[in-house]
């Protein structure tokens, strides 16, 4: 009896054990994340966001085949690379939210014709950077490729690929989100063919692509829900508004300094995420005192030793307080007195101090619709999740209702993959509050200067271009003076009459863009360029060149007068309106709000005598200094003036010559295709796929223990039983 009973403890035991190991593995491994987060491993709709690996390849969605019958695959022709197959450059935002650990990669190939082969193998691709680090090697970046499990080109392990049958390629990866000290930047997930030889290089089959995480915690998240996506709006479909958006661009570097941050290098303060620290070295010297934000504080009581640190002059050393939405609040109300309609901010990832700026405009709503907000976007390790919340919102700058994103970085940057992340981004976010898709989202590349260029890029889905500051290196060298300080170093120095007559010229020509009817123009003013404390005291993120050893090449202007910054944004804003008819975004650009230590801003300062100190007010606060901000509010109200009349007007208030605005016939759009039907697919509330699990989980283990009661029952009856026979054996003996 002792060991029948044993033996049934040890059975529910056993049964118990089991069902708590099912229990606590459930979460040891993640489901498919492409699937989870909504990335198209099978092909269903679609190839995007899916990419071919090579320029010269083609991939397009294929219903030949398909190894889970559902009738679709992806086919890759005309391959000339090893890597002309599907390839996941959004890899990032999976590991990012996912954290280290062990991953398993899948897909399924098969070549196109039954009598075809190749041998293939799975490849990821990782590299971290600094923060402020630009991708690419020639940046600094940390590679590391895993080729088919083993990594750094250790012994391949390759896969036969026949037409007769579908070939399941797998391999194991680690990740780790950071490497010597530095963060994951980018991340991808592609295969290739090796070894390569065009002579063989057979038209290919995929499917099903998986990414699992095995060890390690796996976050959930919530499914993102399956949209149509629009395409980029024609430019005969943009609706001119009548009123001229004027807006600046925000380059929030000026968070709190690091105490004594003057006795760090700047190597080690850009390691820690300080780079408002590098910004005030920039700004230390008594002469550029003039330029400190209106908040900054100097520090007089520092030694000898201090001022040393620091190249130039020093009597005393700016330090940046806690960056508050009271000092934020008052920043705004400056540029609503101005005529600004909207901050285009510099948008960074999730969590840095450089967010404080464009958080708060998200948490005020614009201080309640005072002044809108836009993002100018550089790649996609940023926070684009909140950027595609925000953009769905009122506050938010839009074009014909469209919401506005800027992309830095010309050509580069733009990438036909970056611009349809944005959109699917932004289409996602509306579906979400609304439940149904809006208008595109209208984005302009930054930095683009020629016509060629522009037209090219017109196809990746781009609506507008546009610029981000106008490069005293781009006038031409004969323009230039070259100039030697007392220290030795060479300044090349360009007027601010070459510099205006620069922007304008490369607006003329990229003018053409839009009457043309490729893409829009966003006008861009420009307010100056002057470097020199850049050229003082370097900053990590600008790459010195030329023998001088100085960024930019020593490349600068002096600084714009009020005069000088009346009469540049009257022009363009004029300029705007010349070229009504063609320019249907109807919105004017300034460079900048806030770069102080780069050399153009209008945001109010520091007011400061002839030796840097600080000025004071009756009550002892420091006073500020408005000039570059009234002068640009004398240009916006000199506009609006007139805004409404077909003419244009100098800044005497004298009309200069009268215009045509009526919008010309329409052009065919070669390179643009019309707006997407934006109704969503038919979604499945993620919930209830959480609700539907957990309630098959416990159904599991109801039955089970019931099955274990119900033997435990069935034991005991039978115990009872044979009890009762022996009994009766006993009493008959």
């Amino acid at each position: 009896m002792k060991n029948k009973l044993i033996a049934l403890m040890l059975t529910l035991t056993t049964v118990f054990g089991v069902l708590a190991g099912l229990c606590f593995a459930a979460k040891a491994e993640s489901p498919n994340l492409l699937e989870l987060y909504g990335f198209n491993s099978g092909f269903a709709d679609g190839i995007n966001p899916w990419k071919s690996g090579d320029a010269n390849s083609i991939l397009e969605q294929c219903d030949e085949d398909s190894q889970d019958e559902d009738g679709y695959c992806a086919k890759a022709t005309s391959r000339a690379g090893k890597e002309a197959v599907p390839r996941l450059n959004r890899l990032t935002d999976i590991l990012l939210d996912q954290g280290d650990g062990t991953y398993y990669y899948s897909f399924y190939v098969k070549c196109a014709k039954p009598n075809s082969s190749c041998t293939m193998g799975p490849r990821v691709s990782l590299t971290w950077g600094g923060a402020y680090s630009k991708t690419g090697v020639e940046q600094g970046l940390i590679i590391a490729s895993y080729l088919y499990g083993q990594q750094y080109g250790a012994k391949l392990d390759t896969f036969q690929v026949t037409g007769k049958e579908w070939t399941k390629v797998e391999m194991k990866f680690d990740v780790t989100l950071e490497n010597d000290g530095k963060q994951l930047a980018t991340a991808a997930l592609y295969a290739s063919q090796t070894p390569f030889d065009k002579s063989n290089a057979p038209d290919l089959l995929f499917d099903n692509f998986t990414l699992i995480k095995q060890t390690g915690d796996w976050v959930e998240v919530t499914p993102e829900p399956k949209v149509s996506v629009p395409s980029q709006a024609r430019v005969d479909q943009v609706q001119r508004s009548e009123k001229t958006g004027i807006g600046a661009i925000n380059y929030f570097m000026w968070q709190e300094t690091a105490e004594e941050w003057w006795k760090y290098t700047n190597d080690y303060l850009s390691a820690i995420d300080e780079n408002s620290s590098q910004e005030a070295r920039c700004l230390a010297p008594d002469k550029y005192h003039y330029r400190l934000p209106f908040w900054a504080t100097l520090k007089t009581d520092i030694t000898e030793e201090d001022k040393k640190l620091i190249n130039g002059t020093v009597t005393s050393i700016p330090e940046f307080p806690e960056y508050t939405e009271a000092i934020w609040r008052q920043e705004m109300e400056y540029a609503v007195d101005a005529g600004i309609d909207f901050m285009a901010y510099l948008w960074t990832q999730k969590g840095r101090k450089q967010s404080a700026a464009y958080m708060y405009h998200i948490s005020t709503k614009g201080m309640d619709g005072k002044i809108k907000m836009c993002a100018i976007l550089q790649n996609e390790t940023q926070d684009l999740n909140a950027m595609a919340a925000a953009a769905c919102e009122d506050y938010w700058y839009t074009i014909d209702g469209m919401p506005v994103v800027f992309i830095y970085g010309g050509k580069d940057a733009a990438t036909e993959d970056f611009i349809s992340i944005i959109r699917r981004k932004i289409a996602i976010a509306q579906y979400v509050k609304n439940g149904e898709v809006g208008k595109p989202a209208y984005i302009v590349s930054m930095n683009v200067s020629t016509y060629s260029t522009a037209v090219g890029m017109s196809s990746r889905g781009l609506d507008a271009t546009s610029w981000y500051g106008q490069s005293v290196s781009s006038v031409p060298t004969q323009q230039m003076t070259t100039e030697w300080d007392n220290n030795g170093t060479l300044k090349r120095v360009v007027s601010i009459e070459d510099l205006v007559n620069k922007n304008m010229s490369e607006m003329q020509t990229i003018k053409r863009v839009a009457s043309s009817g490729y893409m829009s123009v966003i006008s861009h003013a420009t307010l100056g360029n002057n470097t020199e404390p850049r050229i003082d005291n370097p900053v990590t993120w600008i790459e010195a060149s030329g023998k001088s050893n100085l960024p930019y090449g020593g490349h600068m202007t002096p600084d714009f007068t009020s005069q000088e910054i009346t009469q540049t944004v009257l022009d363009v804003l004029n300029f705007n309106k010349e070229n009504a008819k063609y320019f249907a975004a109807n919105t004017v650009i300034m460079y900048c709000w806030n770069e102080f230590d780069e050399g153009g801003w209008f945001c109010p300062t520091l007011a400061v005598d002839e030796q840097g100190n600080a000025l004071k007010n009756a009550n002892g606060t420091n006073k500020v200094n408005r000039e570059n901000l009234d002068a640009v509010k004398k240009a916006i109200e000199l506009y609006r003036e007139h805004e409404a009349e077909a003419a244009i007007y100098d800044v005497d208030g004298n009309k200069i010559k009268d215009i045509d605005m009526a919008t010309p016939t329409p052009k065919p759009q070669k390179t643009q295709s019309p707006v997407a039907t934006q109704t969503p697919e038919a979604n499945v509330d993620p919930q209830d796929e959480v609700n539907n699990n957990g309630w098959v989980l416990w159904t599991i283990i109801g039955g089970a223990v019931v099955l274990v009661a119900a033997a435990a029952v069935v034991v005991v009856i039978v115990l009872k039983k044979k009890k009762a026979a022996a009994a009766v054996e006993k009493t008959e003996e």
